[in-house]
């Protein structure tokens, strides 16, 4: 999945300003992939798990979900969720991103295959 990430930055600086100037991740600004990989996402009451992957539309230029480790704790193995990328906020200085629901409900989300 990285090698992905590396193809998608490279594609979109070939593509010139105008492209890189749309890729903006709404509710988080303008980021690159790799400062977005690993941050680790907190919902209203505790830490739901870390950000895993991102879902491109090379057509458009964006982001069109975050992929987000869920921790599911007790030994279970973790599994995957998809957002919008606009569910996601940054408080200014803050590392760790929020998102608007609980744990329990992070959990609830239907999963997906993040396998590479």
């Amino acid at each position: 999945m990285r090698r992905i990430l590396t193809t998608t930055a490279l594609a979109l600086l070939l593509a010139g300003p105008a492209a890189l100037a749309q890729t903006a991740v709404p509710g988080l600004g303008e980021m690159r992939a790799k400062e977005l990989m690993d941050r680790d996402v907190y919902g209203t009451d505790g830490r739901i798990g870390e950000v895993e992957d991102l879902i491109l539309d090379f057509a458009g230029a964006r982001v069109v979900a975050v992929v987000i480790e869920v921790d599911r704790g007790l030994g279970r193995a973790d599994r995957y969720v998809t957002v919008p990328p606009d569910r996601l906020t940054r408080a200014a200085g803050e590392r760790r991103l929020s998102l608007g629901m609980t744990v329990a409900e992070a959990r609830a989300m239907p999963g997906v295959n993040d396998r590479d």
